[in-house]
């Protein structure tokens, strides 16, 4: 099929047409249609059908009379007859195209009375007279009253079979209307419209008779014309999409051609390179030619745009001047007061010009275009291309090399057969002077080169296309006073839904049609105009943009993006099926992909009247969502109602910009001053990506590749970033534009759009997922309180961007760079090829060997306080990492003995670099290792000069026949030659422009068609580069500056790291310190719980050691235990309401001092209680306010003063405590009157109605409402405020301190510790916090008898870990006990038995206890985040003669430290020295299981296998290695490390000597454990092997 729906061939329309009465008189005006294949499709002969469609009086009760006169008067021709008539009047009861009646009769007998008419026959024979009576009566629906006639629309046709010819007619008899003669059939043309309701309407016309009424129709139907010769007609308008210069544009030709070239852009300048397109559809490259059938020419088209028949002509809506194609430097005031600059002469003198274009891929096409038909010549060529060879797609800040691998060149260097290009004028900023609109150039040069070269016609005979964008009015608005973000004029905003309320202001096409007979011998030619009504089939019309609502700045891949088309309500169902809605995207290669969908298939109306559907966008390139409708399915030609441009989103810069703001705001921003401008893109260098995770991975010091760069911040600094995405720009910029079309700067997405889109979120490093929403719109403003490793991500509809943030607790000092310390100094493994790599280059590196790397260097000091690179660059962060910082980095022994780093060759010296590149330099008109006698600068006069380098140089082998891609390199000090991920590219115009398969051939890339193989093939610009060489470049680089330091730890004391000026040459220049050796981590806490000591001791009890009773403090510190825990109630009274004289300030403070003699830290607890707190109750003391008469703020000053003067007096007592935890296991709300359950209602879960005043107080809920649930469920507003009135006194007066805040239960406490630092939990009540920066611990109780704390080992570590990467907090195992028997010693029932033992073991033993507490600080030891662990009243022995708060003697004792005989309390409880005292000994304990003594080591020894104090079986091991200790081998420490020195995350099980590690989690390998026992570490490797 053609272009333009045949319609006419098909069965089915036949009988479908209506002629429209013309002149405001009732016309009978009919035309005469041959169809030629049948509904089976099989060819027949001819069927005449005739058509007439008038207004008439329509006499009804005539047409019903008995005596009806039907038929056709004609030559004595024979057949048979069928005469229908249809209404065609919109305001009638019956449907537009309904039969009123009709008949059907056959010839009569030759004898017939009335020769030439064929008689209906008598009712009752041959008629149905019940049908056709009963069509009659249904006509009688079309009546306004109980008049016998009225005015009716109506088509009638007749049809027959036979020999019969147009000329055998005389006329037509019609009952109730009139007769018509054959002239009625007659006139020069005729016009027929094929609708979307299969009604055909059909014109007869006259040359020099204009109608007075204009034909209304709908886009998509289908319009023929006919006549008797081919005729002129001018006005048919035609919608194409031109994709050009980066722009989507909804183009219309005012005027199709029969038998022209439609438009088509074949080739397109990415800038980077030019893509070649191919046809989309080969059949469809022209516009149809007149048919010629029977005898007459039949032209077709179909209605695609909206047209006003009262328009003449077109004119565009936007005023002049609005958008421009050039900006003029006298707009800009003085900033360009020379002009803008476009390159230099031969002379090397400057070239300046008063305009420049806007749109650089514009530019480039034009350049390429006058090339071909040469600009200057007074006649185009448009037959072959006879210009220069080649264009250098560069700009003046770049040089090709050619054979030459390395950048410097000198004057000595031999310049052949290297060859240095270099263009000085950069040709796309210039405008002809006589250049048209750009599309229409190219499409003239197109039709024209085609019309030469395949029709070998005239070129010259081919108009000059004219063609433009099609507009809804008002869409593009301009507002405010000059500003140099639109070229100095006001600035241009675009709303597609135009001005006011949109509806129908599309700017349509001039609805005149002119037809002249341009074949006649009459002089002027005859003509006439018709004038075309063309509408949309939409019940409201909003315009070609307007109609079509969605998100118009989707991301690059997007998933689902929804579109709705508007103006549906009340449209008919055959309409909505006959919609589409298309996608599409074009990609920078010029592939095209296509996803439509269809109304038909599901779609849905919705109460808006719209239809939604859903799209993936598939990234960067052309992207646009069409409406489409298609009058009927099967083969008519689908046409645009409806297009949007989409102007993809990939945000690709994310920056500190600090000073240099002014390209992301109004206004300066608040923060700290990197000066980084917009800072380096994502992913911009090859380089910056890299699946080689054997050599470049975070196992060997490197970065993680889905983060784009890292900032290191101190705590409390003020950062204000700032996104902004991949050039050339979508969103706002207020710098000047210098790379778009004004069009394209007024789509711009504005500050307030980009609110709406881009969302900002902060996670610790190592969460799955964005982390917490701290904001939206392009620039971010924050704060880190907490030091930690953090991931910011900006992300804006899943185009994402994240950097790591550091934020540390160290202090920098600006007034002191030569001093402070200003990062830290790492030590990674070496991987087995960077090992390979060193020895290759002749060094000796042995398995001992590190890596040492610079890290987490203040941002302050890299970006704006340090050194910058040797090369000044006047552009910021322009190819240098960090500003150019001059990372140049010397590591030292100690503080002065230099270490002299190895290195390996330079990587670029292998195969994958190429001899042939592009090097893209910042600074001067040449780089400054370059002499510039050495490079032939080109003007564009000079193409001949150098082809012959080119073509001498260059490979045949290549994917593209018109180009050659070059990769883009810069170069720099001390990252190397940095590949951009981009090209720049030679073109070979011969090729280009070849007439068989070169851009106006429509061929594509025919040397690699496939379209999947094409891209594979420039996927990536250096096709040799692995991802082991990118590896191995950046290893060679890092050894080059000194960021990283290979080196043999046995041979160096301490490793200290400095950074020189950057006047490197210079004696005197100083050596600023970057990070000196690191500090030794925080004492590993091991304790125990104490508070009970005191009562028990007043009451005559002792312990003893080895038969002599030992002071218990003295016994903590002889075991290695570092802390002591005190409980501290404020006036308890015991279980005979006496006063209880324990665990009171004064008992506490004489606790604490013995225990501060004995070295141990002190940990005091308060309860802020009188009694104990714990899950169950959380008791008010009873001197304090209470909850109903008072208010959060009276809690809040009495926990403040009772906090403030108890350590006060403890200061003053010399028993300040080292740690202080604020609440014990304040796992609900704290500071009530009862136990929780005390407040239930009998078994409901309802409140005491007496108690419902204080739960409402404390819930903030209404006592009718609350509930049981509202006891237990925390009130933030008031939990956090008395949790922080602690807090902050403690930390305000007494920063010594560290904080603990306890909560039961480690599965409780990562809950409690999320729902108090954040708000994001929609169950949680309040939105008050606890201040996160005033809790240095979180602690947590871990006892497997209780049934909330059964977690593993393994499920321990995780928890404490994931609090620690959340919220940065240490964590403590504040209380835990392990059981060594379940006998009992005294008459107090023991708090867990056999029968309520939980999770721990039914038979248990002093080993069995010591094995599990070795086994948790074991574990403990090897969890990052985990600070230590107490042991609740281990001292708390059995008796039956002192009273302690709550009952005589213990209910404890089978989980202390001691023996007793079951049922036999003692005054003297002897230590079990075998028992889980031996959990605290890493140091020096008076009894090990051997009796050796074990000192804590100073130094590590590495102890070669065969020497090995251990057994390490199975091997390999699978799930557990079990490592057998020999008797006189004290464990203090144990970890796994892969061979890269990284610690695995396994779980240890301790029991009598053997040491079992669950591997079970590490994937097979090679692993090390490391034993640290004593003043050694015994190393043993093994194989892990499912």
């Amino acid at each position: 099929m053609n272009y333009f729906d045949k319609i006419y061939l098909k069965s089915d329309e036949i009988g479908t047409a209506t002629f429209l009465r013309r002149k405001g008189v009732w016309s009978m005006l009919c035309f005469y249609w041959i169809c030629f294949i049948l509904p089976n499709g099989s060819t027949a002969q001819t069927q005449p059908a005739f058509f007439n469609h008038l207004t008439v009086n329509l006499d009804i009760y005539q047409a019903l009379s008995p005596n009806l006169t039907l038929g056709i008067k004609g030559n004595a021709a024979r057949g048979s007859i069928k005469v229908e008539v249809f209404n065609q009047s919109a305001d009638r009861a019956l449907p537009v195209g309904a039969l009123i009646y009709g008949v059907q009769s056959t010839q009569n007998s030759p004898n017939t009375n009335v020769e030439g008419y064929w008689l209906t026959p008598e009712r009752g024979s041959d008629v149905n007279s019940g049908e056709f009576e009963n069509s009659l009566l249904q006509a009688s629906t079309l009546a306004d009253g109980s008049g016998s006639k009225f005015s009716v629309d109506v088509l009638i046709r007749i049809t027959h079979t036979g020999s019969v010819t147009s000329s055998d007619f005389i006329s037509v008899d019609l009952p109730g209307i009139s007769t018509l003669s054959r002239a009625d059939f007659s006139g020069d043309f005729a016009v027929a419209v094929f609708g979307s309701d299969k009604v055909r309407r059909a014109y007869i016309f006259n040359f020099g008779s204009n109608p007075t009424n204009a034909l209304d129709l709908l886009v998509g139907d289908s319009v023929v014309f006919k006549s008797s010769s081919a005729l002129t007609i001018t006005g048919l308008p035609e919608i194409w999409l031109a994709r050009f210069a980066g722009e989507s544009k909804y183009y219309c030709t005012p005027s199709i051609t029969p038998g022209e070239y439609r438009p088509f852009l074949g080739f397109d300048s990415q800038v980077h390179g030019v893509a070649v397109r191919k046809y989309a559809d080969e059949s469809d490259i022209q516009v149809p030619s007149w048919d010629i059938l029977s005898g007459h020419y039949y032209l077709y088209w179909i209605a695609q745009r909206r047209m006003d028949a009262s328009k003449p002509s077109y004119t565009t809506s936007i005023t002049s001047g609005l958008l421009d194609k050039e900006k003029h430097a006298i707009n800009f005031g003085t900033t360009f007061s020379n002009g803008f600059k476009v390159g230099k002469n031969a002379s090397g003198q400057a070239i300046y010009q008063p305009s420049q274009r806007n749109n650089q891929r514009e530019g480039y096409n034009m350049q390429i275009l006058h090339a071909w038909y040469d600009e200057s010549a007074t006649t185009r060529n448009y037959d072959s291309y006879s210009g220069q060879d080649y264009i250098l797609g560069l700009d003046d800040d770049e040089i090709i090399y050619l054979n030459s691998k390395d950048a410097e060149v000198s004057s000595t260097t031999p310049l052949h057969p290297s060859y240095l290009l270099k263009i000085i004028e950069e040709e796309w900023k210039e405008v002809p002077t006589n250049e048209g609109d750009p599309i229409a150039e190219m499409v003239t040069a197109y039709q024209k080169n085609r019309v030469s070269t395949v029709l070998e016609g005239d070129p010259s005979t081919v108009a000059d296309y004219h063609g433009y964008e099609i507009e809804d009015l008002n869409t593009y608005t301009a507002s405010g006073s000059a500003d140099q973000a639109f070229n100095g004029k006001p600035i241009v905003t675009y709303n597609y839904q135009g001005s006011g309320t949109g509806i129908d202001d599309n700017n349509k096409a001039p609805g005149l049609i002119t037809i002249t007979d341009t074949e006649s011998s009459t002089t002027p030619s005859p003509s006439v105009d018709l004038s075309f009504n063309v509408a949309v089939p939409l019940e409201t019309d909003y315009g070609f943009y307007g109609s079509l609502e969605g998100e118009q700045w989707p991301a690059e891949y997007q998933q689902g993006v929804p579109y709705t088309l508007k103006g549906l309500s009340g449209v008919d169902v055959g309409i909505l099926n006959g919609l589409s809605m298309e996608y599409t995207h074009e990609d920078e290669l010029g592939i095209l992909t296509t996803v439509t969908k269809k109304f038909k298939d599901g779609g849905t109306v919705d109460g808006n009247g719209g239809w939604t559907e859903t799209f993936d966008i598939n990234g960067w390139g052309y992207n646009e969502i069409t409406v489409y409708y298609q009058r009927k399915e099967e083969d008519a030609i689908k046409v645009p109602i409806a297009g949007k441009e989409l102007l993809e989103v990939n945000t690709r810069f994310l920056s500190v910009p600090g000073s240099k703001w002014s390209d992301f705001s109004a206004t300066a921003l608040p923060g700290i001053d990197l000066a980084e401008g917009r800072g380096e893109g994502k992913f911009w260098y090859l380089r910056d990506f890299n699946d080689d995770l054997s050599n470049h991975d975070e196992l060997y010091g490197d970065r993680d590749y889905d983060l784009s760069r890292e900032y290191t911040f101190q705590t409390g600094d003020e950062v204000s970033f700032a996104c902004m995405d991949s050039d050339p720009h979508t969103f706002f910029h207020y710098g000047i534009e210098f790379y778009i079309s004004e069009r394209t700067m007024a789509k711009r997405l504005t500050d307030s759009d980009i609110a709406a889109r881009l969302q900002w979120y902060i996670a610790p490093m190592d969460y799955d997922g964005d982390g917490d929403w701290v904001g939206n719109g392009r620039n971010l403003t924050y704060t880190w309180s907490e030091p930690g490793e953090y991931k910011l991500t900006a992300d804006y509809h899943g185009s994402k961007i994240m950097h790591k943030i550091n934020i540390v607790d160290r202090t920098y000092d600006n007034t002191n760079l030569r001093n402070g310390v200003k990062g830290t100094a790492t030590i990674y493994e070496l991987s087995q090829d960077q090992k390979q790599w060193l020895a290759d280059a002749g060094n000796t590196v042995t398995d001992d060997y590190r890596i040492a790397k610079v890290e987490q260097v203040f941002s302050q000091y890299t970006y704006a306080d340090g050194p910058r690179a040797k090369q000044d660059n006047s552009k910021s962060n322009r190819f240098g990492l960090e500003n150019d910082f001059n990372a140049d980095f010397i590591w030292k022994d100690g503080n002065s003995n230099v270490i002299n780093n190895l290195s390996i060759s330079d990587p670029r010296s292998s195969s994958w670099f190429p001899s042939n590149w592009i090097r893209h330099y910042s600074v001067g008109d040449y780089p400054e290792d370059m002499d510039a006698t050495q490079v032939s600068s080109l003007l564009k006069t000079d193409a001949d000069g150098w082809a012959t380098a080119l073509s001498g140089t260059l490979p045949e082998s290549r994917p593209e026949n018109w180009q050659w891609r070059l990769p883009w390199v810069s170069t720099t000090q001390w990252n190397g030659y940095r590949t951009r991920a981009n090209i720049k590219v030679v073109i070979d115009m011969n090729e280009l422009f070849d007439n068989e398969n070169g851009a106006f051939s429509g061929m594509g890339n025919v040397k690699t068609p496939d379209n999947n193989t094409y891209k594979n093939a420039v996927a990536n610009a250096i096709p040799a580069l692995t991802g082991q060489q990118k590896s191995k470049y950046d290893f060679y680089v890092d050894l080059l500056g000194g960021r990283k330091l290979v080196y043999d730890p046995t041979s160096v004391t301490s490793l200290s790291v400095y950074n020189p000026d950057s006047d490197n040459s210079s004696e005197n220049s100083s050596e600023n310190l970057i990070a000196s050796p690191p500090t030794a981590a925080t004492n590993f806490l091991k304790g125990a719980d104490m508070s009970i000591v005191s009562n028990l001791e007043a009451g005559g009890i002792s312990w003893s050691v080895d038969g002599a009773d030992t002071d218990p403090y003295q016994i903590l510190q002889d075991y290695g235990a570092n802390v002591a825990r005190f409980r501290l109630w404020v006036n308890p009274t015991d279980f005979n309401n006496n006063a209880y004289n324990h665990s009171t300030e004064s008992d506490v403070t004489a606790a604490i001092l013995r225990a501060k003699a004995k070295g141990l830290k002190i940990l005091l607890d308060f309860h802020y209680s009188d009694t104990w707190t714990d899950e169950s109750q959380n008791l008010l003391p009873a001197s304090w306010p209470d909850n109903v008469n008072h208010t959060i703020s009276d809690l809040s000053t009495r926990i403040r003063n009772y906090t403030y003067t108890t350590l006060s007096n403890m200061s003053t007592s010399g028993a300040l405590p080292d740690y202080v935890q604020v609440g014990n296991e304040i796992n609900s709300n704290i500071l009530l009157s009862l136990p929780y359950e005390q407040y239930r209602d009998g078994s409901t879960n309802n409140v005491l109605s007496s108690l419902k005043p204080e739960i409402a107080a404390i819930s903030g809920v209404s006592q009718a409402s609350v509930t049981m649930d509202d006891v237990y469920k925390i009130n933030w507003d008031r939990n956090a405020a008395l949790i922080n009135a602690a807090l902050n006194i403690v930390k305000t007066n007494f920063s010594s301190i560290t904080t603990v805040l306890h909560i039961a239960g480690p599965g409780n406490a990562e809950w409690w510790a999320n729902q108090a630092f954040t708000t994001t939990d929609s169950e949680r009540r309040g939105t008050t916090t606890v201040n996160r920066s005033n809790v240095d611990i979180i602690g947590m109780s871990y006892y497997l008898g209780e049934e909330d704390q059964m977690q593993s080992f393994s499920e321990l570590k995780s928890i404490i870990e994931r609090i620690k990467s959340t919220h940065g907090k240490e964590v403590l195992i504040a209380e835990t006990a392990f059981p060594s028997t379940w006998d009992y010693s005294d008459n107090q029932a023991n708090r867990f038995g056999v029968a309520t033992r939980g999770n721990w073991p039914e038979t248990t033993s002093p080993t069995t206890q010591r094995d599990w507490l070795i086994s948790l600080r074991l574990n403990l030891q090897n969890t990052d985040g985990a600070t230590g662990f107490i042991v609740w009243e281990p001292f708390w022995v059995g008796s039956n003669t002192v009273d302690t708060k709550d009952f005589t003697g213990s209910n404890w004792e089978n989980l202390t430290f001691f023996d007793y005989a079951t049922g036999t309390p003692v005054s003297s409880n002897p230590l079990n020295t075998t028992g889980g005292i031996l959990a605290f000994c890493e140091g020096s304990c008076p009894t090990a299981s051997a009796g050796t003594r074990v000192t804590e080591a100073a130094t590590i020894l590495s102890i070669e296998m065969e020497n090995a104090e251990l057994k390490a079986y199975p091997v390999p091991a699978k799930d557990i290695l079990n490592i057998q200790l020999m008797d006189n081998v004290l464990i203090n420490q144990v970890e796994v490390v892969d061979m890269t020195g990284k610690r695995q995350d396994v779980t240890l099980l301790y029991s009598d000597g053997l040491l079992q590690i669950d591997i079970s989690k590490l994937p097979d390998g090679n692993y090390i454990t490391k034993l640290h026992s004593g003043n050694e570490v015994i190393n043993s490797r093994f194989i892990k092997m499912k």
